[in-house]
């Protein structure tokens, strides 16, 4: 297992303190028991799919932090919602909630559960666990082919990788093939269409969560042709969809890469998770970048500093964030770009439990005598081959430097495969001060036979990235930086999901911001001292020179007519009333500004929640 140090540890104490460990602070359903108990006892409401979705995804998120900081009170709070299910089967081995088994193309929160279910059996090794939930799908007579129910393939493949039952292989390939000879419906994704040069209109989420069954494939036959599915899948998802913050477009659909776009939170955890896969299939290190820069960028910019409140919709260049501030045509006006414990639905305060966990969780891959090295930050990994104990600390402070020292004591000979960025400029790899790169491409391969010491230092350079013909933004490493303030924070104290301790915030500038940059941006870096995304530290820094725009145009409305498009495509016309104020698309329009330019400095998108991070580049 792994114990995360520094930063890592500071902020998986930070999910414990906030919603991870308080999660009843996010409202219905999180305030009621949804697994592991009979259903709503304290309520009248009919329980639906989602509430069991959502649960699940808190309670994964929840029990990795807790197994990560040996927190044995978490543990066992998990664990008994766990058991309680697992020891409770149907007579033909059905595990969960009788409606969910009775209702049609329900099975998807299962996924959401069982990795969680997955997670224990990592941490304790119960075989129970492993046998109730083959069971629960090898004696089934249900078919998940509709909707979102082919994704059960994740935990059959996932099952069958640790008992080699056959059975979940073919039941795993049976129904995929099933799914994907239904006729193609409205927000469907399918083999056919993800090789088709058709640009894909599909809910983020599952876009992504989608994308990962190939890779799952070739893991489990070495059948090359489901990994190029989800390559192509992967590739058009960086190619057309992301944005700035590293994450791709899901507002709530694939919509494009234009940086006014927002991605949900939700996302954050799933496009990291399906990258997962896809490192360990390939071991293609674009796939490690890309988990790096969502989790820092995107991830951590969805959340406040104490973890006490989230965004739905996140975007790059976000000024006002109050509870009419929502810019993206999906339920415009309303309060989900506003950080608050609940920003309007249920699922990103459930998902977001699960991206940092999920990161440190998979920092290590191990594969018979091969150790990967996948993901940096400050950890212990402690792990055995034939019983003989290897340990390696990882000394950094990854992600605010790239310069990370391994301390490796081992008892045993293994190879240790160490994963170089494709964004670095100059790689240096030294064993006992000894150098050892020479210009690999995704891994180093470094034979271990005794204790030593390992030095990585991956150099990066600032890149101005362009986002259209007009706007470009500034990256560095795994960081991409912003023009950030921490706001004029206002208490909603209408908000119902709220409280004393976890409030609802309305967020507004508290200096002035509008930019636009010229061919003399001249970018220089400074390191800062700080291990913490919080701008009222000592962060890492890009200072720029800018030209102020003289005057925005800030539009205020009393009243919109909302085009409401729901997850089928059906519209419905809702007039909404409120102080409409949104953040203006500064790409669109022309500015006058000012003729001299001024130096500003941009810090970690992460830490910056109100941010100008795309400035328009005029020659």
């Amino acid at each position: 297992m792994i114990k995360p140090l520094g930063f890592f540890e500071q902020f998986l104490k930070l999910q414990m303190n906030g919603l991870t460990g308080h999660i009843e602070e996010a409202g219905y359903p999180f305030n009621v028991v949804c697994w592991g108990e009979d259903d709503f006892n304290t309520t009248n409401k009919t329980p639906n799919w989602w509430v069991y979705e959502q649960t699940a995804y808190w309670l994964d998120g929840f029990l990795r932090t807790s197994i990560l900081l040996n927190d044995e009170a978490g543990i066992k709070r998990a664990s008994d919602i766990i058991y309680k299910v697992i020891n409770n089967p149907d007579s033909d081995g059905y595990l969960g909630n009788l409606h969910l088994k009775k209702a049609l193309a329900s099975r998807w929160p299962h996924v959401v559960f069982f990795r969680a279910c997955l997670a224990l059996y990592e941490f304790n090794n119960d075989q129970k666990i492993i046998d109730a939930l083959s069971r629960h799908y090898i004696e089934s007579k249900y078919k998940y082919r509709l909707f979102r129910d082919v994704m059960n393939v994740e935990i059959m493949l996932r099952l069958y990788e640790i008992n080699g039952d056959e059975r979940l292989l073919k039941l795993a390939k049976k129904n995929y093939k099933s799914y994907n000879n239904l006729k193609i419906r409205f927000n469907q994704i399918t083999d056919k269409s993800i090789m088709s040069d058709k640009r894909p209109h599909v809910h983020g989420v599952t876009y992504n969560e989608y994308t990962k069954l190939g890779a799952l494939f070739y893991r489990a036959t070495n059948n090359e042709k489901y990994l190029k599915i989800s390559e192509r899948s992967m590739k058009t998802l960086n190619d057309d969809f992301l944005l700035p913050g590293q994450c791709n477009c899901s507002n709530e659909f694939t919509i494009s890469n234009y940086y006014y776009e927002s991605y949900e939170t939700c996302d954050v955890s799933d496009y990291t998770w399906t990258n997962n896969y896809l490192l360990t299939a390939t071991n293609k290190s674009c796939y490690g970048d890309s988990i790096v820069r969502c989790i820092f960028n995107a991830g951590i910019g969805s959340v406040l500093e104490d973890f006490k409140g989230l965004q739905y919709f996140s975007c790059a260049n976000q000024i006002f964030l109050d509870k009419y501030s929502n810019h993206n045509r999906f339920s415009k006006g309303k309060k989900w770009m506003s950080y608050r414990p609940n920003p309007g639905t249920e699922c990103c305060a459930g998902n977001v439990n699960r991206f940092m966990p999920n990161y440190i969780w998979n920092m290590y891959y191990q594969n018979g005598n091969d150790i990967y090295l996948n993901l940096y930050g400050a950890s212990i990994y402690e792990t055995k081959i034939d019983d003989k104990k290897i340990k390696i600390e990882q000394i950094t402070k990854f992600p605010f430097e790239e310069n990370i020292t391994l301390k490796i004591e081992t008892e045993t000979d293994f190879n240790l495969k160490i994963r170089i960025p494709d964004y670095v400029k100059n790689v240096s790899i030294l064993v006992d001060n000894q150098e050892v790169y020479n210009q690999e491409k995704n891994y180093k391969n470094i034979k271990i036979s005794r204790n030593c010491s390992v030095f990585c230092n991956f150099e990066s350079e600032i890149e101005e990235r362009k986002t259209s013909e007009t706007g470009v933004y500034f990256i560095k490493g795994p960081l991409v930086y912003s023009y950030g303030m921490f706001g004029n924070r206002e208490i909603d104290f209408e908000e119902e999901r709220s409280s004393k301790e976890f409030p609802a915030y309305n967020i507004y500038p508290d200096k002035p911001w509008g930019y636009e940059v010229k061919n003399d941006v001249n970018p220089k870096f400074y390191p800062g001292t700080a291990e913490i995304f919080d701008l009222r530290h000592d962060l890492p820094s890009i200072e720029i020179n800018a030209y102020k725009i003289k005057e925005i145009e800030v539009e205020i409305l009393d009243k919109i007519e909302l085009e409401h498009f729901n997850l089928y495509g059906k519209k419905r016309i809702e007039i909404l009333e409120g102080k409409f104020m949104f953040t203006p698309d500064l790409l669109k329009k022309d500015y006058e500004i000012n003729e001299i330019s001024s130096k500003i400095r941009l810090y970690p998108y992460g830490a910056c929640k109100v941010r100008e991070t795309v400035f328009r580049k005029k020659d």
